[in-house]
């Protein structure tokens, strides 16, 4: 809620505020102003549904990961470029990538100053692996006061995966994780269909 919703929700009154300000002086500005914040409430509302829905977004459990991952970065205010596996995936593996892309992005768009991203996830033999990067300021590290990187390597770790993070300074970061997919999960639909 705090880093989705919330945001597109605070974003959307400040555009209203600035079309406001710009009403009579600027009309141009206030109508792009307007835009925007239509933009982010209705990113806002989809985000709202996602959590209603169970935090699983649905696009994930129907169409698969490439797509759950390409509408998570049409959604975001920077370039993400995409590179993703169509293979569906056992549901728990497919679930714990997209939020940690998902989480991985939000902390480039929070902290990163980057103008681009990128998200590559492939299946390699028996494990899935999975890259989130920027060109940003670089500088991040895993520290016990900052939970969210902490956060992502114990997503990763929950699934007997790793990650490791590079992110020297002014060289944007780049967090690299794999899970095993051999461990014991349930077949996807998809699985038990075929």
């Amino acid at each position: 809620l705090h880093d989705g919703a919330q945001q597109q929700l605070v974003s959307t009154i400040i555009n209203l505020q600035l079309a406001l300000q710009n009403w009579s002086s600027a009309p141009e500005r206030a109508r792009q102003s307007v835009e925007r914040a239509l933009s982010d409430a209705s990113s806002g509302i989809d985000g709202l549904r996602e959590i209603a829905a169970g935090i699983h977004p649905a696009i994930l459990t129907l169409r698969g990961l490439a797509a759950a991952l390409e509408a998570l970065a049409d959604r975001l205010p920077l370039p993400v470029r995409l590179d993703a596996t169509h293979r569906r995936l056992p549901e728990p593996i497919e679930a714990s990538v997209y939020f940690f892309c998902s989480e991985a992005l939000t902390n480039v768009v929070k902290h990163a100053k980057a103008s681009s991203a990128w998200v590559r996830v492939a299946v390699e033999e028996d494990r899935c692996t999975i890259e989130v990067g920027d060109d940003g300021i670089g500088g991040a590290e895993a520290r016990l006061e900052t939970s969210g990187l902490i956060g992502l390597r114990d997503r990763i770790g929950a699934l007997k995966g790793a990650m490791h993070i590079s992110s020297p300074v002014s060289s944007g970061t780049t967090l690299r994780a794999w899970i095993p997919l051999s461990y014991d999960t349930p077949a996807t639909r998809a699985d038990r269909d075929a």
